[in-house]
């Protein structure tokens, strides 16, 4: 079996409006025949200053650990107790990501800057070196798919889908009462284990699934091997308002990193994934998953895309080679810019200066199709720009020696007197940038002082 991963993460619409860093993180991984992916997503409060940074290390946390919980742990092991290698997990995550976080504060200490809009108790806190996890605050969703087993397991919001090999989808992870709307649990929390749910591939059914006193579920057997698990963070899933169109998008996803290239697959997945967030949630957005590549290519999703692509593969026109076309390059006769006779194969207008060789030097393919609308091109060429362009008739040496005087002063002409020449106005030049690639190059401040040594000088 082949099991494949995916992830992207996207900085959400309201954030780029609003000028904030995307707070979420995700990867993903593969180890032999098993891989894994993550997705985390820092909290968006006054008091979560380093939340993007909070969810950049429980990844790394989590991948680490998942690395290493695969190496050592098969799936006879597994079964064996599938419930405390689960918590043992969780337990090392917590322990490591808050050992990481404190690390990373003492050797960068809060800036004032970073805690302006902090409230004072927090900040008095903060500033104490107490509660120094809360900066950091983030959720987290892990998933691991091997050949013998798999599971999830999940703190705070976001969701966590599976889609069996007809097509079926499911949310395995147990829910949590306490997540709505902006509220969520999360690894900074005082006691962040009582707070993990979890999902796990099991053929027994014999072991009870029992709420705690919250009311939360924090295993739940599932008697199934999926062909994919997605998992996304809240700004996803809050764009949708209904479990049967996330699922469909999801499905969507797989289909198209089982199909497609993984670079044309992430350019498609993000391109839709800017537009949810963008028409949704305003929310970053991001979303990994795992799936079976034997598994998936039976689904009816895969093989109609499949098909689509390939029709659109036909249907492309052949590359030309050189030997059907050749390559050849155009020359102008005469000058675009001042309309004068030009040399044969001149790369500068002697009279004007006009640098020629942008316009002839890139090769022209000919075909068919590029012979007829060429032809059709030349000749509305010629009938705007060549043909009123003629040269006038050749004056006498007398009027070409008054023609050429250059005035000195302009009179104003006499308001009684009739004109018969026209009076100078002035020329106005349209250019036409098209290397313009929307870069902007800002210079420096300038220094105020040498500015006004210079304004005296003048």
């Amino acid at each position: 079996m082949t099991i494949r991963a995916f992830n992207t993460s996207n900085r959400g619409a309201g954030h780029i409006k609003n000028g904030i860093v995307c707070q979420d993180a995700s990867l993903c991984g593969s180890v032999g025949n098993s891989s894994y992916a993550v997705v985390c997503d820092g909290h968006g409060g006054d008091i979560y200053v380093r939340s993007n940074i909070g969810a950049e290390i429980a990844t790394e946390t989590a991948k680490k650990l998942v690395v290493s919980f695969i190496q050592n742990v098969n799936g006879e092991r597994f079964f064996s107790d599938p419930q405390k290698n689960i918590s043992i997990l969780q337990q090392h995550i917590v322990e490591n990501w808050r050992k990481k976080v404190n690390e990373h504060w003492n050797c960068n200490p809060f800036a004032k800057e970073e805690l302006a809009g902090v409230p004072r108790k927090v900040r008095k806190k903060y500033n104490d070196g107490a509660d120094i996890e809360s900066a950091y605050g983030t959720t987290a969703i892990v998933a691991v798919m091997t050949e013998d087993y798999w599971f999830v397991i999940q703190i705070g919001d976001g969701k966590c889908i599976t889609i069996s090999a007809d097509g079926q989808s499911d949310e395995p992870v147990p829910p949590d009462p306490r997540c709505f709307e902006n509220i969520t649990t999360s690894l900074c929390d005082p006691q962040p284990l009582d707070s993990f749910r979890a999902c796990y591939f099991h053929n027994s059914q014999d072991f009870i699934q029992q709420p705690d006193e919250n009311g939360i579920v924090h295993f739940k057997v599932c008697s199934y091997f999926p062909s994919a698990i997605i998992i996304g963070t809240d700004g996803v899933d809050n764009s949708f308002n209904s479990f049967e169109k996330l699922s469909e998008f999801y499905k969507g996803a797989v289909c198209y990193f089982s199909v497609l290239n993984p670079l044309d697959a992430k350019k498609k997945l993000d391109r839709y994934l800017n537009e949810i967030s963008l028409n949704g949630s305003q929310d970053d957005v991001s979303v990994a998953g795992l799936f079976s590549q034997e598994s998936v290519t039976e689904w009816e999703e895969v093989k109609v895309f499949s098909n689509e692509i390939l029709r659109e593969t036909s249907e492309l026109p052949p590359v030309p080679s050189d030997d059907d076309n050749p390559v050849t390059q155009t020359f102008f006769n005469f000058c675009p810019m001042c309309a004068s006779k030009l040399k044969p194969k001149s790369k500068i207008c002697l009279d004007c200066g006009l640098d020629l060789s942008p316009f002839f030097s890139l090769p022209i393919l000919f075909t068919n199709n590029s012979k007829t609308k060429l032809k059709k091109s030349n000749q509305r060429h010629q009938q705007q720009i060549f043909q009123p362009q003629i040269q006038p008739p050749r004056k006498s040496k007398k009027e070409q020696i008054q023609s050429d005087k250059i005035p000195v002063k302009e009179k104003n002409p006499d308001v009684n007197q009739d004109i018969t020449e026209p009076i100078f106005s002035d020329i106005k030049i349209n250019y036409d940038d098209t290397d313009f690639d929307g870069s902007i190059n800002i210079d420096p401040v300038p220094d105020l002082k040498s500015t006004a040594k210079s304004k005296k000088k003048n």
